[in-house]
């Protein structure tokens, strides 16, 4: 079974917070797992609508989990994951067009490493990322 999971920064602190989502009128929660002095609760945090990515379910050469929105680097090639509609899939994008596109692929992600993300880092797509290489 596919894990289905989320992250999103959370609108008072800017953190990342992982976990379930629920969407209610113009906001989004991210439910999270915290552990207190009286065992587990279940706690939900608002998040930036426009940051939230979902889990694509593969990990990257390091092991850290690949996620909507991240940038991902192999060899001279950095790219963007979106999902695409058109596609039905998540896919690796050009930084700057993301009309150029492949779907991502387990095997293909065992090759390259998480770098950053599009909210975190927007200087790597305002540079293309590509270091001068077509991707």
């Amino acid at each position: 079974m596919r894990t289905i999971k989320f992250r999103g920064k959370r609108l008072d602190s800017g953190e990342w917070v992982y976990g379930d989502i629920v969407m209610f009128r113009y906001e989004a929660y991210i439910t999270i797992e915290a552990y207190k002095d009286d065992g587990l609760y279940f706690g939900e945090c608002i998040v930036r609508p426009d940051t939230v990515g979902q889990f694509t379910g593969l990990f990257d050469k390091n092991g850290n989990e690949i996620y909507e929105g991240d940038i991902i680097k192999e060899d001279n090639l950095i790219h963007k994951i979106l999902w695409i509609d058109e596609a039905s899939a998540f896919c690796r994008c050009d930084l700057k067009d993301a009309c150029i596109r492949y779907r991502i692929s387990r095997d293909a992600m065992s090759y390259v490493k998480v770098v950053g993300n599009i909210h975190d880092n927007p200087e790597m797509i305002k540079k293309g990322g590509n270091n001068g290489h077509q991707s």
